[in-house]
């Protein structure tokens, strides 16, 4: 008989250790640290060196968490890439329902399959993790040699797994809380990012990409037309796919490729599509839909979470209604007034120049001086210059410079943002009298100064933003700086946001410069060089006039 059945012999000590465990378990609220409370009383008892984990979904078929300590290198590599990647004998038995007790694998997988220093580890003990009934998971043990791994030794192990299995359980549920936490926070994030937007098209294509981004969704999109579950495909409007979400990372021991794929008319954003969610967006025509390739892939708080993101849409979606009313009546007061003026000035004026010239036509048929008719023409005449200066006034308001519509567009899109309440922003510039810019160099500007934007709200912490233009005689400079906490750029690689502002101002011929250090903020830098002051159809105008 080994030193550990020596151990072993007692009720009273394996009461003992069961106690202890329970109570170390009591404090861990992940796999991790479940694995580092039970493994050195297991390895006073039974000489164990090594213990990992894996939690358990049964909705998805999928190991969706590993925890562990005491790995040997080969395992520890790589973020213990070894134990959440490939076949494993463990978890066949314990999907196929043949994995009831602790049972003494003769040979691991992972460890003869694993590269490097493995400790002398060849043997490794399973242990089922069960409660109530519901599989939760597997307890791994493995110590040198396989002599540790006696009967009463796997006996003991099946009574300390109901104790692991408890806190399996309740780390899996804490585990959810705040995976729901981060995703309801990320979720009004993006609530406050909707009310920038005014365009209907531009809200749907930032809402699905964000939720991928930031929810950890493997695609969703916004379809318009019938809803799914009938036979004609609906008509998609905006689309977005993250092939690496965190959704996917789960360890997944089922293969996903047997299992059929729902109906082509259910099939709208990927091609492999088995689990779909759907939600109407209230108040209008539109859909929003999350579609995964792999089976069961949305619960209950999916559901609830794509609900309540439906209504923030629909609030988005509703105020740029109401923003776009607000302009077509300003449209229409402005038409009415630019109306009445016409009719009380300009057509006034031609009225009596009109009648002055059919004065003149008479005075000429009776044969007058030539001092009553050249009168009656300069009368028409300072009508008409009158009426002339009336359409040049009524056209400088109609079509205003071009810099004041950029600068006023500029605090267009910063005036909402200004709702974000922990940042406040500072627009100024100097020289803007005489921006001249073609529509597809403002709309890129706009676009970049956005992006730039939206970044600090939501990244940089910060408490103050400052937007300068600037407008020399070649070029136009625009800087967006914040006071946050900044980053180190050697260490964070660029995301799709500012990718496309790189992408903008080097499609309008122009640079942009992204500078940051940690604790002294983040500026971005945009230049775009200009060939002249002024536009030439501009100063054609002029001369005209």
């Amino acid at each position: 008989m080994t030193s550990s059945d020596n151990q072993l012999t007692t009720d009273t000590q394996r009461l003992q250790i069961l106690k202890d465990l329970a109570e170390a378990l009591n404090e861990a609220t992940d796999v991790s640290e479940a694995m580092a409370a039970i493994l050195p009383r297991l390895s006073n008892v039974l000489g164990l060196s090594t213990a990992w984990a894996f939690r358990y979904d049964p909705d998805r078929s999928s190991f969706v968490e590993v925890g562990a300590s005491g790995l040997p290198p080969a395992l520890a590599c790589n973020d213990a890439a070894a134990l959440k990647d490939g076949w494993c004998e463990c978890q066949e038995q314990f999907v196929a329902g043949r994995l009831n007790k602790a049972v003494n694998i003769v040979r691991c997988s992972r460890l003869r399959d694993a590269a490097g220093d493995k400790a002398g580890l060849v043997y490794h003990a399973s242990i089922p993790l069960r409660s109530k009934g519901k599989p939760l998971g597997i307890l791994n043990v493995a110590a040198s040699g396989h002599s540790v791994f006696t009967e009463p030794a796997l006996q003991l192990l099946s009574t300390i797994g109901h104790n692991v299995a408890v806190a399996v359980d309740r780390a899996g549920i804490l585990a959810d809380e705040r995976h729901r936490a981060k995703q309801l926070k990320a979720m009004s994030e993006m609530a406050a990012e909707l009310v920038s937007f005014v365009q209907p098209r531009a809200i749907l294509q930032f809402a699905v990409t964000r939720f991928v981004e930031h929810l950890g969704y493997e695609s969703c999109g916004i379809t318009v037309g019938s809803p799914d579950g009938q036979r004609n495909k609906p008509r998609l409007v905006a689309a977005a796919h993250r092939l690496d979400a965190e959704r996917q990372h789960s360890y997944s021991y089922k293969n996903f490729d047997e299992t059929p794929l729902l109906p082509e008319h259910e099939r709208i954003l990927l091609s492999n599509t088995r689990s779909v969610l759907v939600r109407q967006i209230p108040h209008s025509d539109y859909f929003i839909r999350l579609e995964s390739q792999c089976p069961n892939s949305y619960r209950e708080t999916d559901e609830d979470l794509l609900s309540a993101f439906a209504w923030h849409l629909a609030a988005a979606l509703e105020n740029a209604r109401l923003y776009q009313q607000s302009l077509d009546d300003a449209k229409w007061a402005e038409r009415r007034k630019l109306a009445a003026d016409l009719h009380d000035a300009v057509s006034q004026r031609l009225f009596s120049a009109l009648l002055l010239t059919r004065t003149a036509k008479l005075l000429l048929q009776s044969s007058p001086t030539a001092s009553e008719v050249t009168e009656a023409v300069a009368k028409v005449e300072r009508l008409i210059a009158d009426s002339q200066q009336e359409m040049r006034d009524l056209i400088h308001t109609l079509r205003p410079p071009d810099d004041r519509s950029f600068f006023a567009l500029v605090r267009e899109r910063v005036a909402p943002l200004q709702l974000h309440g922990q940042t406040r922003i500072h627009l100024t510039a100097e020289g803007a009298e005489d921006i001249a810019l073609s529509f597809e160099q403002r709309e890129a500007l706009l676009k970049v100064v956005d992006e730039a934007l939206h970044n600090t709200l939501k990244h940089a912490q910060a408490k103050n933003a400052y937007i300068h233009i600037l407008h020399e005689a070649h070029r136009l400079a625009i800087s967006i700086r914040d006071d946050g906490v900044g980053f180190d750029e050697t260490t964070v690689s660029h995301g799709l946001g500012t990718t496309t502002m790189y992408e903008r101002m080097h499609h309008i011929g122009g640079s942009l410069r992204l500078l940051s250090q940690p604790g002294k903020g983040t500026e971005v830098v945009c230049e775009l060089p200009l060939r002249c002051g002024r536009n030439a159809l501009d100063r054609e105008d002029s001369r005209k006039e």
